[in-house]
């Protein structure tokens, strides 16, 4: 009995759905805070837009904001080690030539280190409320916002190097391309997001008011970009981990895997 539920436990392709929970625990547990803040504690919304941050700093929100992005950020670490396994598989079996295949291989680390801090500074400012220490709050935030671009970014660059050097058979087409735009509007939306941060309460915006809406506008597309991305990926780390080993190249040639 032990035995088989250590097997369960540490069989890759029962963690897949990590992916799921990534998406929909994060965007779900990001709406019940804010609809929980605006049901027990209408004042926040009168003058202003509250951010993420803002609505998890109150009970009750501020339990369902830390044991959602706590399951969240545990599945984020999860993912990424389930997408490096996977960038392993098709690095090793591209018949690159060593140098370049090297280059990928770093990249694919550079991913899974950069995924897994965004999990761990998600985890920490889960239990750290913008009320009792806001600064490290903002920044662990900066810090998971900044960290999953980079993970995007690495992981992006890693994929378009195998797909330029006509692997296209160990890529999925479309999820391919669902990921580059996803990484792409990440790094914009993380650039403006700065800036709003910076200079939305320098008068250079029509009103303060107008400013906070663009603010948390940003804030809100960057947090539900950021949990797509897994989503994006599901398809393929499940039939990777789904798919016998040695059926897993005839499954390309067959458009079952990949295009």
């Amino acid at each position: 009995m032990k035995n088989k539920l250590l097997q369960i436990l540490f069989n890759p392709k029962n963690w897949t759905y990590s992916l799921l929970i990534v998406f929909l625990g994060g965007i779900s547990t990001v709406i019940i805070t804010r609809i929980l803040l605006y049901i027990f504690h209408p004042k926040y919304f009168s003058s202003t837009i509250p951010s993420i941050s803002k609505t998890a700093a109150f009970p009750p929100g501020e339990y369902i904001f830390t044991g959602g992005m706590t399951i969240v950020s545990i599945c984020i670490i999860i993912t990424w080690l389930l997408i490096f396994n996977l960038n392993k598989f098709r690095i090793s079996n591209s018949m690159l030539d060593n140098k370049t295949s090297s280059y990928c291989n770093v990249l694919n680390y550079c991913a899974l280190l950069s995924g897994s801090l965004a999990g761990i500074s998600l985890f920490t400012l889960s239990y750290i409320t913008l009320e009792v220490m806001s600064d490290y709050h903002i920044d662990l935030s900066k810090y998971f916002f900044f960290s999953q671009a980079l993970a995007f970014l690495f992981d992006s660059i890693c994929l378009s190097i195998l797909y330029e050097k006509g692997k296209q058979h160990l890529i999925n087409n479309k999820t391919f391309y669902y990921r580059i735009a996803i990484c792409l509007l990440v790094v914009a939306d993380a650039v403006f997001f700065r800036f709003m941060f910076e200079f939305k309460d320098e008068g250079i915006f029509a009103s303060r008011y107008f400013a906070q809406q663009l603010y948390i506008s940003a804030e809100h597309i960057l947090a539900f970009l950021c949990f797509s991305y897994a989503a994006a990926y599901f398809p393929d780390v499940y039939l990777f981990y789904n798919s016998p080993v040695k059926n897993i190249n005839s499954a390309s040639n067959n458009n079952e895997y990949g295009c």
